[in-house]
């Protein structure tokens, strides 16, 4: 079960740009973001899963597991996107298992917010986001596969 909770999944980051006019600001949406990349990767891992706002244990499984994740730090500065995810993983009798925070940058999105103005902003934000996340969750996976080894 990965858990996030609906504090996380709320979290918003105002992000101005000089480059494309100090007029404009974005909303990041960083803890949706954590949420989508979770129901997109966590399938590719777990033949079982489920996401949950509070904490759960799985009730079927040779090997069960709860994962709560949160977002400790999101920011876009310097054309790209900083991401630290925090994660605790759990046994049944929520036995702790690991905790772990992973900090991950993602691509810089320089020429596309300097060719493409305001209207390539959510764009950039999201591409370089998506990147922060695919690295830190490629580090999760590892941790996680380790994990359920000892199980």
């Amino acid at each position: 079960i990965a858990v996030i909770t609906s504090e996380t999944v709320a979290q918003r980051k105002p992000i101005n740009s000089f480059m494309v006019g100090a007029a404009h600001t974005w909303e990041a949406r960083p803890g949706e973001m954590l949420k989508q990349i979770t129901e997109v990767e966590f399938p590719q891992m777990f033949r079982s899963y489920r996401t949950a706002s509070a904490y759960e244990e799985p009730r079927e499984g040779a090997k069960r597991l709860t994962v709560e994740l949160s977002l400790q730090h999101y920011d876009f500065s310097e054309f790209r996107a900083t991401v630290v995810v925090q994660a605790k993983g759990y046994g049944p009798g929520r036995t702790q298992l690991f905790e772990k925070s992973y900090r991950e940058e993602g691509d810089t999105q320089g020429a596309k917010m300097f060719w493409g103005g305001a209207f390539a902003m959510k764009s950039a934000i999201r591409q370089s986001s998506f990147e922060a996340y695919k690295k830190a969750f490629a580090k999760l996976r590892a941790d996680l596969v380790a994990v359920l080894d000892r199980q």
